[in-house]
Parts: C-alpha cells; sequence; structure tokens
C-alpha cells in the first residue's frame, strides 16, 4: 500500500480518529522526528488514537499492508530516543497521547489504573485534587513524560516506590499476531474474575474500575506464566492500560546532604551509604552521590561557553568550587518514616557521618528550605539555588524540570534556560545517556569513576558522575554525554565517547541496564541466548515483525 492507501483504510477502519490526528511524511517527522542523537529521524505516517481498541485495526492494517508500528505515549525519552528507525518497511508513528484516563481502583490501597497518556504532571495533579494521601512515582525527566513508559522501561525515581516497574500489579495489552491482534488481552485472574466488566471501555472511570480486576490488581503475579514482563523493555506487545500500587505519603519526610571536601573520603561515603541501605532501606528512597562537576553543572553556568566542545580546566574547577563552596562529592536522600522511627533514623546518620565536613536534614516539608540550603552549598548567586527545593519537590512526588537544565549546559541557541518550558529534542539539546550497573563496593566504585574521568575527556565530554544507590548490593550510575547538536564534530565525538565507554565498560563488568534505540541494534548480539530465546517470543507473537523491529531485539541481518 502507498501512504495514501494505508491513510485511507485507517479512515475506514477508525472513523472515530479526527482527520487532523492522521498526518503524512512531513508533518510526522517534524512532530515526531527529533531528537537529542543527531538528525531527525524519517517517518512516513503518525496516527494520534483516541481509544485502545484502535490500537488493535492499525496492527491489523499493518499486517496487511507491511508497514512498521512504533507507539509512543508521550515521545519523550530524553537521551535514549523513543522512535527506532526500521528496516526498509513504512514507518508509522502510532501516538497514544490521548489515552490518558485515570481509573480508581482502591484508593485506600493506592491501586489506581493509567491509559499510557497519563503524564506525570496529569496524575500527581489528579492525586492533590482528589485527597489521595499517596505519591507520584516521578523522575527527573519533568511533567510531561508518560508514568506508565517510564515504568515499562524500568525506569527508577526518588520516592520510595523506586523501582517502577515494580509498581505495576497488572497490564493490559494488544499483540500484533494476525489472529490475536484485534482484541486486548489481560490476565488470566482478569479472566476469571466474574465480578469484573471485561468488556468495559468507559469514557470515564466507572464502578466497574475500568473493566479491572480488582483482585487482579492487587496481586502483580497473577496465575500461570507471569506474561506482564515479556511487555518491560520489549517490542513484544503495546501497553494499553497499566495499574500501579503507589507509595504513600509518609507521616514525616526528611531529605539529607552530606557534603565531603575530600577525594579520598570517597570510600567512607560508599560504606557509609551500604551500611545506611542495610540498617534503614527500609525508610528510604533512593540516595545519589555526585561528584564535583555534576553538582557544578546544577549550581554555575558552563565557564566554557555553552558553543564550545571543551572539558572545563582544573583552575575553572577551582574557581567555581571556592566561589560556590562545591564538595568533592556530595551525599543527597530522602527518608520516608514515621515521627518515631525518623528520629532513630536522623541519629544512626549522624553517628556514622562523621566524616562528613557538613551534614543538613531539612527536617519536615514545611522547613523554609531555600533558605537554609543557601547557607549549605553557596555563598553567592542564590537565584541558583532553585534546582535544590525542585529536587526536594520530586522526592515528595511533585514533578518539575529542574533535572533537564543539565541538557542545556552546550546549547548555545537557548540563553537564560527556563525551567517551565523545557523540551530538549524541540530545543536541539545533544544529550546521550551512559547507565552502567556497578557494585556497591568501594574498589569497583572508584574503578568506574576512574574509568570514566578517564575516557570521556578524550572526547571534548565533561565526566559528570552520579551514583545511583538503589539498595545495598548495586548502584546504577548515570552518566550524561552532553554535547552541541548542531556541531558535526561534537555529535561525531559524543557517539564515539559513548560507545568506547561501552565497549570498554563491559569488559571491567560495567553492563548498562538501559540502552537508546541505536544502541540496541548495534550492541547486542542476536547470537547470544537471551535474545535467541526473545526473538522465538517475538516470531510467535508478531510473526510478521511489526512493533518496533529490533527494539531490545537485534535480529541478524
Amino acid at each position: 500500500m502507498t501512504i495514501d492507501q494505508i491513510i485511507q483504510q485507517i479512515r475506514i477502519n477508525c472513523p472515530e480518529i479526527p482527520n487532523e490526528f492522521i498526518v503524512g511524511t512531513q508533518q510526522a517527522t517534524a512532530r515526531f522526528g527529533n531528537n537529542t542523537f543527531g538528525s531527525p529521524t524519517h517517518i512516513d505516517l503518525a496516527v494520534t488514537i483516541t481509544k485502545a481498541q484502535q490500537v488493535g485495526e492499525i496492527l491489523k492494517i499493518a499486517n496487511q499492508a507491511g508497514f512498521a508500528v512504533c507507539p509512543l505515549s508521550t515521545g519523550n525519552n530524553w537521551g535514549y530516543g523513543s522512535v527506532n528507525p526500521t528496516d526498509h518497511r513504512k514507518l508509522l508513528i502510532l501516538n497514544m497521547k490521548e489515552l490518558n484516563k485515570i481509573a480508581e481502583i482502591d484508593k485506600a490501597s493506592g491501586l489506581i489504573s493509567l491509559e499510557p497518556g497519563v503524564t506525570q504532571q496529569q496524575l500527581a495533579q489528579y492525586l492533590a485534587e482528589n485527597n489521595w494521601p499517596f505519591m507520584a512515582p516521578v523522575t527527573g525527566a519533568g511533567p510531561s513524560c508518560s508514568i506508565v513508559s517510564n515504568a515499562l522501561e524500568r525506569g527508577y525515581g526518588p520516592n520510595p516506590q523506586t523501582d517502577h516497574f515494580s509498581a505495576i500489579t497488572s497490564l493490559r495489552y494488544f499483540i500484533a499476531h494476525p489472529e490475536h491482534c484485534h482484541q486486548e488481552h489481560y490476565s488470566a485472574i482478569t479472566s476469571l474474575d466474574g465480578d469484573c466488566d471485561k468488556a468495559c471501555d468507559c469514557v470515564e472511570p466507572c464502578h466497574c474500575q475500568a473493566g479491572l480486576s480488582v483482585v487482579d490488581a492487587s496481586h502483580k503475579w497473577g496465575l500461570g506464566p507471569y506474561i506482564d514482563g515479556l511487555f518491560s523493555q520489549s517490542n513484544l506487545g503495546i501497553v494499553t492500560r497499566a495499574t500501579l500500587r503507589l507509595a504513600p505519603i509518609p507521616e514525616k519526610f526528611c531529605s539529607f546532604f552530606i557534603k565531603c571536601k575530600r577525594d579520598e573520603d570517597f570510600g567512607l561515603a560508599t560504606a557509609f551509604i551500604k551500611k545506611l541501605f542495610i540498617a534503614k532501606g527500609g525508610e528510604l528512597g533512593i540516595v545519589n552521590l555526585m561528584d564535583k562537576r555534576r553538582i557544578i553543572s546544577m549550581v554555575a553556568e558552563n565557564p566554557n561557553g555553552k558553543d564550545q566542545h571543551i572539558v572545563m580546566s582544573d583552575e575553572q574547577i577551582a574557581t567555581i568550587t571556592k566561589k560556590y563552596d562545591v564538595a568533592e562529592w556530595m551525599i543527597m536522600g530522602s527518608i520516608y518514616s514515621t515521627k518515631e522511627s525518623l528520629k532513630g533514623t536522623k541519629q544512626f546518620i549522624k553517628k556514622h557521618a562523621k566524616f562528613a565536613d557538613d551534614l543538613l536534614f531539612s527536617d519536615s516539608i514545611k522547613l523554609p528550605i531555600a533558605r537554609v540550603l543557601t547557607k549549605f552549598i553557596m555563598k553567592e548567586r542564590r537565584s541558583q539555588l532553585d534546582a535544590l527545593p525542585l529536587s526536594i519537590n520530586i522526592m515528595l512526588g511533585k514533578p518539575n524540570r529542574v533535572a533537564l537544565r543539565l541538557a542545556y549546559w552546550r546549547n548555545p541557541r537557548v540563553e537564560g534556560v527556563i525551567t517551565d518550558n523545557l523540551r530538549p529534542d524541540i530545543d536541539q539539546c545533544g544529550l546521550l545517556w551512559y547507565a552502567p550497573l556497578v557494585p556497591m563496593n568501594t574498589q569497583k566504585m572508584t574503578e568506574f569513576a576512574q574509568f570514566v574521568r578517564a575516557t570521556t575527556p578524550q572526547f571534548g565530554i565533561e565526566p559528570f558522575i552520579t551514583f545511583t544507590n538503589l539498595s545495598y548490593d548495586y548502584v546504577d550510575s548515570t552518566i550524561p554525554i552532553v554535547f552541541d547538536l548542531n556541531n558535526p564534530h561534537a555529535v561525531e565525538q559524543a557517539h564515539r565517547c559513548l560507545d568506547t565507554l561501552f565497549d570498554e565498560g563491559i569488559k571491567k563488568g560495567f553492563v548498562p541496564y538501559r540502552l537508546n534505540t541505536s544502541q540496541q541494534k548495534t550492541k547486542l548480539d542476536p547470537k547470544a541466548p537471551h535474545w535467541q530465546i526473545t526473538n522465538l517470543i517475538k516470531q510467535a507473537l508478531d510473526p510478521n515483525n511489526v512493533i518496533n523491529p529490533e527494539r531490545y531485539n537485534p535480529r541478524k541481518v
């Protein structure tokens, strides 16, 4: 079929979709092709659906016409990419942004059902307006990003439900198999539950919980094989609804900040964090350990200017360190607790963080945080401290764009970054992520920090290092590769940097937990047993390879 013929068939099969929601190549590429990697991705057409059942109709046409389908929730997967370029076939973007309904399952238990288009801001607002005593599972990606897609990508966030996929208790989805693509699928428990109206397609949330089984929503593992897990980091189906168990708003919240002014205290800091998680892990969100350069990127402007592809000199770093009283390493974490338990946790931290040069507790969400942090972190230019109170808001499930400022470190086209209106792809920011898992021990973490600091400057990339501690036995280190997207040399250097980090890192045991859309094709061995099994499952569920070809599913050419 030609593009025009495909569009005509979609209009016949899905008459409820407004004409303006179906666009051809030029508009589709302009709207959905931007990324933070390089040149825009070519897209043949895009369809914004308005009902979940339309997914099945699009898949039916795709099987017949032979085009590939790339589903998007909001399309804001900064630094990793949302659109996976296909082989020789036409590419259709299935935009699910209008699938943004929220349905209450059990308010008292924090069980809530979300469609893929529900954003962090929408959920946080819903919870506040309806007096839910629970927090939205937000991330630093910002208010416009999808809750469901982040969870399916195995993203994480700062509040107590740190692992967002673990918060998912049930899914609804479509598969592309020609004989089964017409209907929405769900768990065996929902199939058996006579109290569940499985045919419900409510415009608004209703008494039948939008067709979801309350029993299924409260029991993640279901009955029989755990099929829901197949749709995390995969191209095996298209999720149209997810039920999540939210973390409750704690009786007491307290953030803490620990400054280490000597690099040799790194080992003491990592040992402290491990000890803290072993003793008090049930009361903690994530704990970040950030190095000096990463802190500088939060509180100061790029001293080289945004149009230069060079790293900061030792002299520049020393000047900024003195001016803003920046530590060599900073620990930043959060405690979610009761009044009685909080006192004991704070005493534990004070007792075991004696190596620290400074220690601050925010004490409560009512504390004038900005004033206290002004005294603690910086001596000058207090207006730049907005980032820290906003970071604390994220810990409380209130999304904002403060973390996105990092993407603009080398973007000369945007002056005076305003945190209320940031779109890294539209603003032509260059951003890639290197996010390997690192064993939670001082030796390996030191080796990793040295590896990054020795590697990235070779390509003109700042070695911004953050260790995100999710448990006492492993950490995820997020290394942002920030560059000028309109500078061809910088783009080439950035990709070479990421390739080197990946290739050399795996030799040292540093394996990423997440890859961007390009790496999924080039860095995974289709001959490896895991991917052979994945491909067998793909052939069974999607024999025509319709959904997102090669997304976490490398194929031998």
